[in-house]
């Protein structure tokens, strides 16, 4: 079964692209309530760049297989890490939490997400323009 292309209005661009930096800004200001309100806004604006076809749509068996490995293979890098590196396995060491909230870390991972989705628009727009 072969999907059409996501066809993304610019209103569902910029409102997905202000959710997601709202998101990523709350992921720098730190751990505690940020981190899930952060996690929350960011999964809330994968939404916003669905149709409401495609929400109603169930996942094709393809995607739903990657999903589940993509997961058992996080699971199992956690669980490694525990393993070989036992002082490392918290994710909660002040190392680790200073690191991925630092701005040097999310800036780029923000920056490469918009430049990801705004090609993945342009190139919508100009398919659908054909």
């Amino acid at each position: 079964m072969k999907l059409k292309p996501l066809l993304i209005s610019k209103r569902q661009f910029w409102a997905w692209g202000a959710c997601s930096t709202v998101a990523w800004v709350f992921w720098i200001l730190g751990p505690g309530l940020w981190d899930w309100l952060a996690l929350l806004i960011l999964n809330f604006s994968s939404l916003l760049l669905m149709t409401p076809v495609e929400r109603e749509q169930p996942l094709p068996g393809k995607e739903l297989v990657w999903i589940v490995v993509s997961l058992i293979l996080f699971g199992l890098l956690l669980w490694g890490i525990k393993v070989w590196f036992p002082g490392r396995g918290d994710l909660r060491e002040p190392a680790i939490v200073s690191i991925i909230h630092h701005p040097a870390v999310v800036v780029p991972f923000w920056a490469l997400l918009f430049w990801v989705v705004y090609r993945y628009w342009k190139s919508s727009v100009a398919k659908s323009s054909q």
